[in-house]
């Protein structure tokens, strides 16, 4: 089985088309990047295989499930982690973990939530409250938020995006460690995040225009950002 399967996937918005009949496979256990410029259709095919959004046509399988129909059992294969944080700015790093393991289900949620905030290095703030935290404190807990339930696939939509070199450098680092054993899917526009992946797929105008081995990402990627500046 393998963890994700496109089918002659289009989206449409109205009259504007993201994603123009792709058709792409993910493997069980491979880390894959989806490169592009802005514009390009990567959130969008995320937003699918995690089933935050339908295909207009065509299908999104993940673990061979409908991503796009509701299914607890697929929602908790699946660990989400976007430039959004996605968390409660009001609630402590403590009580937002608590609050999604509860969602989720969490077997010994308070091992559980001690463990993560460990491995992000928030374990001392896990009692301030989010809104006092820096954009890459909110990341790692994000990253926290995304691993607690062990899922088995993670989805980063750029998530180092609005990060200093710094920052970015050291969320690159967490998530190599984190994503051991894991299926991980990657968007972003930028070239060092690559090395997290064995795999590139590049998108551009909506469809797929290269899928290589990463360490050839940077020389296509470039072909197409001249296509673009043509």
């Amino acid at each position: 089985m393998k963890a994700v399967e496109l089918k002659n996937v289009v989206k449409k918005y109205g009259y504007i088309t993201a994603l123009k009949d792709i058709s792409l496979d993910v493997k069980l256990g491979e880390k894959i990047a989806i490169l592009g410029p802005n514009g390009a259709g990567k959130t969008t095919l995320v937003k699918l295989i995690s089933g935050q959004a339908r295909p207009t046509k065509g299908e999104v399988l993940v673990f061979g499930m409908k991503a796009w129909k509701f299914n607890a059992e697929l929602k908790r294969k699946i660990g989400y982690v976007s430039h959004n944080p996605m968390l409660y700015d009001e609630l402590t790093a403590y009580e937002n973990l608590k609050f999604y393991g509860k969602l989720y289900d969490v077997k010994d949620l308070e091992d559980r939530i001690k463990e993560v905030l460990m491995q992000v290095k928030l374990y001392e703030r896990r009692h301030a409250r989010v809104k006092t935290f820096s954009r890459g404190m909110k990341q790692r807990l994000s990253i926290a938020r995304a691993i607690l339930h062990q899922p088995e696939m993670l989805i980063l939509d750029e998530p180092t995006s609005g990060l200093d070199v710094e920052g970015r450098r050291e969320l690159i680092s967490y998530l190599k460690t984190y994503g051991e054993g894991r299926t991980i899917i990657l968007t972003t526009h930028n070239l060092s995040e690559v090395s997290l992946c064995s795999r590139a797929v590049i998108l551009f105008n909506g469809e797929v225009v290269e899928d290589c081995i990463a360490s050839e990402a940077e020389e296509r990627y470039m072909k197409v950002v001249g296509i673009e500046g043509s």
